[in-house]
């Protein structure tokens, strides 16, 4: 309800209890003895007026001051759980962890990915679509990470990947492979239908839906690829799909060196009666960055 009233309420409230109590004043201090019992008791019932419309607006504001104070409280929480705890371990120590692995996609220079994640209630789906050239010729497959707040094991989760350069109709499912510990962090391997040359190109895409995770209120959905190269960059959009309820705000935040800084809210892209979408597209983006959306529903 309270998002629903203007942000100038307490100001108009002020000015009314303001000019109701100045009005109340000046008509007690009449000086026509005929009128002077009406004007006091009217004078005195403006100042009463006015004082409550002045005690409304203060309790007002102090509602306002304690709801955004709790709201920054609630966001640093939730910020702190991200850059903090994601599987008993620190995010960085997990992306760290990830990263170090002899298993990685370092075989693969990536040109484009396209990350489209659907939300709707509790529910989180999410694809990825990826394409670039192979370099090296040490992994049978493409590289990806799953995360989410609910422990699934992998052999329960609703996954499966394609080949699309081998199979552009989606014909053949493909089963990701475990390649880490199946926690609430895991790295997959999507395996090609056929192997790729050196220098020839790959087009991989993987979906995962982790049901019951999502929250109302604030959360967020984080996405991160799987290299080690410092220097390696991408081409890389992310497409947020909420399903009812929609998003108040989608707020982007990136990690980098520990630390979590907002860099920019996102603005609605597209939306009809169903759902409402958000774009947010990298140009040029570091392979090792880890992107946070945050929002609140």
């Amino acid at each position: 309800m309270e998002e629903k009233l203007p942000k100038y309420l307490p100001v108009v409230g002020a000015i009314v209890s303001l000019l109701t109590s100045v009005i109340g004043y000046m008509t007690i201090v009449k000086k026509n003895d005929i009128e002077k019992h009406e004007s006091t008791t009217l004078g005195y019932s403006l100042l009463f007026i006015g004082s409550v419309l002045l005690i409304v607006v203060i309790i007002y504001l102090i509602y306002i001051y304690k709801r955004e104070k709790n709201k920054r409280v609630i966001i640093e929480g939730v910020l702190k759980n991200v850059t903090i705890s994601i599987d008993g371990k620190p995010i960085m120590s997990i992306n760290q962890e990830n990263l170090n692995r002899t298993v990685q996609n370092d075989d693969f220079k990536l040109i484009n990915t396209t990350n489209t994640v659907t939300i709707e209630g509790k529910d989180l789906d999410v694809e990825f679509d990826s394409k670039g050239v192979r370099v090296a010729n040490n992994m049978a497959g493409y590289i990806y990470n799953i995360s989410g707040d609910k422990f699934i094991p992998f052999t329960d989760l609703d996954c499966y990947g394609f080949d699309l350069l081998q199979d552009p109709n989606k014909a053949h499912d493909i089963k990701p492979v475990l390649l880490s510990q199946d926690g609430l962090s895991k790295q997959v391997l999507v395996p090609f239908l056929k192997s790729v040359p050196l220098q020839h190109p790959y087009h991989v895409y993987i979906y995962w839906k982790y049901p019951d995770c999502m929250q109302t209120g604030i959360d967020y959905y984080t996405c991160s690829l799987s290299y080690n190269d410092n220097s390696a960059t991408t081409a890389q959009t992310v497409k947020l799909v909420f399903k009812k309820p929609f998003p108040k705000w989608v707020r982007v935040y990136e990690v980098e060196k520990g630390m979590t800084n907002q860099f920019k809210a996102l603005q609605k892209h597209a939306q009809n009666e169903d759902c409402v979408t958000y774009m947010d597209e990298y140009p040029n983006i570091n392979l090792k960055k880890i992107i946070i959306y945050l929002f609140e529903r």
